[in-house]
């Protein structure tokens, strides 16, 4: 299971929430937990590149430069020491590190040798919408070799889980994983197949094995089958059993139908307000 686990704030209200799942995961498993806050180079330089690029003649700009370079550096301290002394009080100890360049480039170096990442699905610019294509949350998804848990903008304790499964051996990893994690954190667990692209009996036999297979080590398992779009199957039935986390294998479509179709997992990031695990 998770042992080690690496959460990404920015100090934003999703970087906080990111942070909150990512304590309560390090108590509960237990795991050795680092927050990472990254300065981001571009936001850093960006009045220099306009400055000599002569364009917008930022003079001013360019002045101010080692001034609001320690402005970011302060952010970073006072997020790390929000950080050290929330996980202090929780009884967790947790280290951070704050670190300067592209925050997609950092966290995938960053990320090697943890079991998950923890990240909010939104950051800073959550007031620009979801839609915002490039956004950090989605193309660290779509790189990371390592589990992901993408977190809401409000922490929930888990306390009920759903692992969507449609028969592949990455859903079976799925279920593994949500039925591991509700074994460790005494959730229960339901295992849901939706039968999009198969009928409603082969979905059915799908859930049903992934359910018997789950309940060899957490009793009491439900099954269920929903027709219809996965993602908003997934969406919905989360809400009906009232569940705290989504469980699902990561995105396998090509990269190029993940940017002009997106794929299911996506769709479940940007319209579910819950937290999604991403197992690989």
């Amino acid at each position: 299971m998770f042992t080690q686990l690496l959460v990404c704030t920015d100090g934003s209200p999703y970087g906080e929430t990111a942070c909150e799942y990512g304590l309560f995961l390090a108590k509960a498993l237990p795991a050795r937990l680092t927050a990472l806050h990254v300065l981001d180079v571009r936001v850093i330089e960006g009045p220099l590149l306009a400055d000599v690029s002569g364009m917008i003649g930022a003079a001013e700009y360019f002045a101010s430069m080692p001034n609001f370079r320690n402005l970011m550096e302060e952010k970073g301290r006072t997020v790390c020491q929000w950080f050290t002394a929330h996980a202090a009080e929780k009884g967790v100890e947790a280290t951070c590190t704050v670190e300067t360049g592209h925050p997609l480039h950092i966290i995938l170096e960053r990320h090697a040798g943890v079991d998950l990442l923890v990240l909010g699905q939104r950051g800073e610019n959550e007031e620009f919408g979801r839609e915002l294509v490039g956004s950090i949350a989605e193309r660290v998804v779509r790189r990371a070799a390592v589990p992901c848990l993408v977190t809401p903008v409000s922490f929930k304790p888990i306390t009920t889980i759903l692992a969507a499964t449609d028969g592949s051996p990455l859903a079976a990893k799925a279920v593994d994983a949500g039925a591991d994690l509700a074994v460790r954190l005494g959730a229960s667990l339901t295992v849901l197949s939706v039968a999009e692209k198969t009928d409603a009996n082969t979905a059915r036999k799908v859930a049903e094995l992934a359910a018997e297979a789950a309940r060899t080590r957490l009793p009491g398992v439900t099954p269920l089958v929903r027709d219809g779009n996965a993602a908003e199957a997934i969406v919905a039935t989360a809400g009906e059993v009232k569940a705290d986390l989504i469980v699902m294998g990561a995105h396998s479509h090509s990269r190029v139908r993940e940017w002009f179709v997106g794929c299911t997992t996506l769709r479940i990031l940007a319209d579910s307000a819950l937290p999604a695990l991403l197992v690989r």
